[in-house]
C-alpha cells in the first residue's frame, strides 16, 4: 500500500496557500479599496494573530487528542477556504476583510499543526529524522 504522506503533504501545501492570499492580490486591493500599503500588512497580521490564537486553542483544549486529526484537518481546510472565498467575494474593506483573514488564520492552525501530526502518525519511525 502506498504511503499517504505525499497526499497529506500536498493537501497541506494547498491548505496553507491561504496564508498569503491578501498579499497576492495586494495591488488590486489597494486600488479597489483605496488602501495604503501598510493596510496589506494589517491583513497579513490578522492571519498571523488568528494562527497564534488558533494554535493556543488547539494546545489548551486538547481537541487534536480527542478527535481524529484527519477530520479536524479537513474541516479546517474547508472552513479556511470558505473564509478566504468570503474575503474574495464579499469583503468591501478593512472592516470586513480583517475579521475574515483572522478566521483564515485560525483555520490555518488546524491545517498546519494537524497536518504535521498526521505525517508523524503515519511514519513515527522517521520523526526527527533529517533524511
Amino acid at each position: 500500500m502506498p504511503s499517504p504522506v505525499p497526499i497529506i503533504v500536498l493537501a497541506q501545501l494547498f491548505g496553507t496557500s491561504l496564508w498569503f492570499s491578501a498579499n497576492s492580490a495586494a495591488d488590486d486591493l489597494i486600488r479597489a479599496w483605496g488602501l495604503a500599503q501598510a493596510d496589506i500588512g494589517t491583513l497579513t497580521n490578522a492571519v498571523q494573530l488568528g494562527y497564534i490564537l488558533g494554535t493556543l486553542t488547539f494546545a489548551l483544549s486538547g481537541l487534536a487528542d480527542r478527535y481524529p486529526a484527519s477530520r479536524i484537518f479537513a474541516a479546517c481546510a474547508v472552513l479556511g477556504a470558505m473564509f478566504n472565498g468570503a474575503f474574495a467575494m464579499s469583503a468591501e474593506g478593512m472592516g470586513s476583510g480583517v475579521p475574515l483573514h483572522f478566521a483564515v488564520g485560525v483555520c490555518l492552525a488546524g491545517v498546519y499543526l494537524l497536518g504535521m501530526k498526521l505525517v508523524v502518525s503515519w511514519v513515527p519511525q522517521r520523526a526527527g529524522d533529517p533524511q
